[in-house]
């Protein structure tokens, strides 16, 4: 059995799983955590896992702490890479790029998504399908949100449809603008959902977190999501009050929502037949 302990430190392990090794914790001793276990490495989180018949590199937390900071930085790692395969697909036309980057989404807001379209729980996914099981103070991590909208934006221009135009509307109106402070423009890590929970905004000068970044760099872009021009045909996806114009066709939309449920979208210019 090719077990072999690669890196070790007071904050995590890297351990090569052999062949028919199961990841999980199954209690015994032939499972990855019995193995570290034998070694003298008691209470091992695992970052990530592998299946039983894949043999490699598996990174271990030896402490709470840093399995909250590497299962973070694993999950934006995947959302990182996804948006990278979508990019891929953009610039080369690569079809299985873009089926990777359809799956991952379509998991994603099929299995982990909660009510105001944040998708994770302390950092991690949690499931699928235990949302309910897990409604903590620690529910939507901004830069999920951010680069899930920033997914679903490649996806739409690639094929527009209706249901990553709601996602977006989703995330948009009850997550991003829902953890800013509007007097100061203080922003949250997380987006509480347990009961009795509170939002915990960033200080001024030493609360420089992951999310208080994609949290600013977020309420810069709605108006990235508001119009979307495919050929001959403009979607407009958004109700909020706004200007479109190019060689074709200008427009504006007016509309007070969601203090009104209604909008008047008004031509201003045409040169061109344009299906909107």
């Amino acid at each position: 059995m090719d077990f072999r302990i690669l890196l070790s430190s007071p904050h995590y392990v890297a351990a090569v799983k052999p062949f028919g090794v199961l990841s999980e914790d199954d209690g015994s001793a032939e499972c990855m955590a019995g193995l570290l276990r034998s070694a003298g490495i008691e209470s091992p989180y695992p970052v990530h896992r592998l299946d039983r018949t894949t043999e490699g590199l598996m990174l271990w937390a030896r402490t709470r702490e840093a399995a909250s900071i590497l299962s973070a930085e694993a999950q934006s790692g995947a959302f990182s890479k996804v948006i990278g395969e979508m990019r891929r697909y953009e610039l080369t036309g690569d079809a299985e790029s873009r089926g990777l980057a359809e799956f991952f989404w379509e998991t994603v807001i099929g299995h982990y998504l909660y009510a105001p379209g944040c998708v994770s729980t302390k950092e991690a996914f949690r499931g699928p399908d235990k949302q309910g099981a897990n409604l903590t103070g620690f529910t939507g991590e901004t830069c999920c949100t951010y680069n899930l909208l920033k997914l679903s934006r490649q996806l739409f221009e690639a094929e527009p449809r209706a249901a990553i135009a709601d996602y977006q509307e989703r995330a948009l109106w009850n997550h991003i603008l829902g953890q800013i402070e509007p007097s100061d423009g203080r922003v949250t890590y997380f987006l509480p959902m347990m009961t009795g929970s509170y939002k915990l905004q960033n200080r001024a000068n030493d609360s420089f977190w992951c999310c208080q970044a994609s949290a600013m760099e977020s309420h810069t872009k709605p108006g990235r999501l508001i119009y979307s021009k495919r050929g001959d045909t403009l979607y407009v996806n958004q109700f909020i009050a706004s200007t479109y114009e190019d060689d074709d066709i200008a427009l504006r939309l007016e509309t007070d929502f969601p203090t009104y449920e209604s909008a008047r979208l008004i031509l201003t210019r045409g040169k061109a037949r344009v299906a909107v």
